[in-house]
């Protein structure tokens, strides 16, 4: 998947559950040479990115920040004003969010300061290009897009809040609460050895540090950004925090070039109850198409094995018959499948075993809600059927 496209796919909501359940320690015996290292930080220059979402009032950002949009619109120079009304378009025209989608971009240079991202906006090539060069989003050729069409506008009104007090207003109402937050989640996470596992599932080694930074303006998104790092929003229960970081690891569960996946699941996108499925959730949740609704559905999959053997979260039937309006049923079916194959506890490489699942029939559609309907009920399932 390149820069554009990530551009323009919305980003992961965050399900937020209105139950906790008690949390257990990662097992000691667990801990090796390769542990995971939590890093944990509030950022002033990522949560200005992300706030610039809520400046164009992004309908599930927007309501969550109004009072704040308030105070800082009318604050605005006229460039910056203007520069906002032409990513507001653009955003609508193409279904980006864009706060979310643009700290991807900006993540690959310094976010601690306002004055971080604005320079990283004024020096993209020497800021940002050496870090997204090295993710699995680059392309060249939007990168240019990227720098030259958005990019400016973003600098604007990275400038307009500079002026309009965006960092003082930040430290004022933000940055006490982050910092008590970010000390007791970091405590919190530590007890988690998760990348042990997210090797054990993916078949390939991974870098044994995870970055979290905490915002105030991120609400209601975890979002993945470039490298092993993810931001969340400080209000968070902390197993959320740690079910963001087990889930965001996770992508990309195939490898993003290979189209054949997709191809060889045509009758299962085709099928009328997956089509509902796509066409009948809320839009603005994201997941709009198979691919990004199967590569989704694969991640939270994994991550619910996770959960499972480390004991973080609520089971997998509550889980998928409320997250995101109940949409994710082939989450469901693929978490038993990998069930049924024992995978949790073997292991092994992902991609492979997707590959054999789908040889030996078991995405069939009729085989996927089956397999849905054992893990959410019938119910949950037949609420799809709109044919």
């Amino acid at each position: 998947m390149t820069t554009r496209q990530r551009l323009l796919l919305p980003v992961r909501t965050l399900a937020l559950v209105a139950i906790l359940c008690a949390s257990t320690p990662a097992r000691a015996d667990a801990l090796e040479e390769r542990s995971t290292l939590w890093h944990v930080q509030a950022a002033a220059g990522l949560d200005a990115i992300v706030f610039i979402g809520a400046l164009t009032e992004n309908s599930l950002q927007h309501e969550h920040y109004e009072q704040h949009v308030e105070y800082i619109r009318p604050r605005l120079n006229g460039e910056a004003s203007a520069a906002l009304e032409r990513l507001t378009e653009f955003a609508e025209l193409h279904g980006m969010l864009v706060g979310p989608n643009l700290a991807l971009i900006f993540s690959a240079g310094p976010v601690e300061s306002l004055d971080d991202v604005i320079a990283s906006a004024r020096e993209p090539d020497s800021r940002l290009r050496p870090g997204l060069e090295t993710s699995e989003y680059w392309d060249p050729r939007e990168w240019r897009w990227v720098r030259d069409e958005t990019l400016p506008d973003v600098l604007a009104v990275l400038r307009g809040l500079r002026d309009a007090g965006f960092e003082s207003y930040w430290e004022d109402i933000a940055a006490p609460t982050l910092e008590l937050r970010v000390e007791a989640t970091r405590k919190y996470l530590q007890r988690f050895d998760i990348i042990p596992e997210h090797e054990r599932l993916l078949g390939r080694p991974l870098d044994p540090e995870i970055d979290l930074f905490l915002l105030y303006f991120s609400k209601p998104y975890g979002i993945r950004v470039t490298g092993q790092r993810f931001a969340s929003h400080h209000s968070y229960p902390m197993y959320i925090q740690l079910r963001t970081a087990t889930h965001e690891m996770f992508h990309p569960p195939f490898e993003r070039a290979d189209q054949s996946v997709y191809e060889r699941l045509e009758e299962l996108r085709a099928d009328p109850w997956m089509q509902s499925i796509l066409t009948g959730h809320d839009p603005a949740i994201g997941y709009n198409t198979f691919p990004e609704l199967l590569d989704e559905s694969a991640t939270q999959a994994l991550d619910q094995l996770v959960a499972d053997r480390m004991g973080f979260d609520q089971g997998p039937g509550a889980r998928w018959r409320t997250a995101d309006g109940g949409m994710h049923m082939l989450a469901a079916a693929i978490y038993q499948m990998l069930r049924e194959d024992r995978f949790g506890e073997t292991g092994g490489r992902f991609a492979r075993w997707f590959d054999s699942a789908i040889d030996r029939g078991l995405f069939a559609p009729a085989e996927v809600k089956r397999r849905a309907a054992l893990i959410v009920g019938q119910d949950a399932v037949d609420r799809w059927n709109r044919e």
